[in-house]
């Protein structure tokens, strides 16, 4: 997995990435307060932003979030 996310780029735009079960709740794992989360699913999305209150974004927004002009 760590050698995907170097061929790609995506090592130095992440804290922490954790691997859980397919029916476990995200928003359980999520302990920062000024965290975001980075998902593909909406349902996963709303659930987590409606538990804890943070921002939520879509994988196609991840050049969104890189930008440094916006």
């Amino acid at each position: 997995m760590e050698q995907a996310l170097e061929k790609y780029r995506l090592t130095t735009i992440y804290d922490k990435i954790i691997h859980i079960g397919k029916t476990d709740a995200k928003a359980n794992y999520i302990k920062e307060q000024d965290a975001i989360l980075i998902d593909d699913s909406f349902n996963e999305r709303k659930a987590v932003s409606d538990q804890l209150g943070i921002y939520t974004f879509d994988c196609s927004m991840l050049e969104v979030l890189l930008n440094e002009r916006v």
